[in-house]
């Protein structure tokens, strides 16, 4: 896990931990700069129980390097990577360790809460369907496969250094690239073992500016792509990915990012001038509607695509 300014969250992760159904674990939690009383109560948990161990990285450096810091202080034989800010079942590291056997990676559905207490399903992939890096490349770019980690148990001999990335923001899609372009063997369960709450203050929600990180994230998943499966580069199912995850982020960007206004201005114009009819075309042929719509509005009418974006 990695903390930052999440002292209000402790005490709930240290219960749900103690829950915990299969108790061969330990916990390793980076705390990235906090500055209120998060590592003190973390210390405190520590104490009670001598499988939590408590690193602390000072200045801030952003999720990225954090993670690189707890996976690269890992020992056992499996890692997955929880928010503090987030649930689990007592039975979720059962549910992954059960089926770890002969695997490179467990994937497993998960829930999402929004603020306003809605809960949906997100999205999981096919049993059947699921077997090496391709395939599994294949499913991450059409959406089948979400690009976070906490519903992925990875065993950590893939995590090697090269997986690894320092960036501050969408580092899960960057490294669940990575190790998808290097797996032999998966497997699935079909039991949700995790729900991903989605706060007010979440980075999702952030304004930080992210167009750099997007720049970075585009360029990861192309290199981790043309590694395992060269021949998508050029589908349409690339189109669609690159139009949802990095053409319509780096828009959004460019209107809620922390930026002056003629940074916004110049930063819109780049982004609006990447669309392409191919990103169009291969949204409409999975009849996405809204994202469609979405990238039509933000590149013929800017005004009116700055005004939802302000919602």
């Amino acid at each position: 896990m990695t903390a930052y300014q999440a002292s209000h969250f402790v005490p709930a992760v240290l219960q749900q931990l103690r829950a915990l159904t299969f108790t061969d674990f330990e916990v390793i939690v980076v705390d990235d700069g906090s500055t209120d009383d998060t590592v003190a109560l973390l210390r405190v948990g520590a104490e009670l129980d001598e499988r939590i161990r408590v690193i602390e990285q000072f200045p801030n450096a952003g999720a990225g390097a954090a993670r690189r810091a707890g996976f690269s202080a890992a020992t056992g034989e499996f890692v997955w990577n929880i928010d503090m800010d987030d649930e689990w079942p007592p039975d979720a590291l059962e549910t992954l360790a059960s089926a770890s056997e002969g695997v490179d990676l467990v994937f497993a559905p998960a829930w999402r809460r929004s603020p306003d207490g809605a809960v949906r399903l997100m999205p999981s992939p096919d049993l059947s369907a699921l077997s090496g890096a391709r395939e599994v490349l294949t499913m991450m770019l059409s959406g089948a496969i979400t690009g976070h980690l906490w519903n992925k148990f990875v065993r950590r001999s893939l995590l090697t250094p090269d997986v690894y990335t320092d960036a501050r923001i969408h580092s899960d899609l960057v490294m669940v690239a990575r190790l998808s372009a290097r797996l032999q063997a998966v497997r699935a369960v079909d039991r949700p073992v995790y729900t991903y709450v989605e706060n007010p203050g979440s980075n999702i929600r952030s304004s930080k500016p992210r167009g750099d990180a997007l720049d970075d994230v585009a360029l990861s998943v192309a290199e981790s792509v043309a590694f395992a499966a060269p021949e998508l580069i050029d589908s349409s199912l690339y189109a669609r990915f690159f139009a949802r995850a990095i053409v319509l982020s780096r828009l959004r960007d460019a209107v809620r990012g922390d930026y002056s206004p003629d940074e916004r201005r110049t930063r819109y114009r780049s982004a609006r001038a990447a669309v392409r009819p191919a990103h169009i075309f291969a949204l409409l042929r999975t009849r996405d509607v809204k994202n469609t719509g979405l990238l039509l509005i933000a590149w013929a009418t800017p005004p009116v695509f700055r005004r939802l974006m302000a919602r």
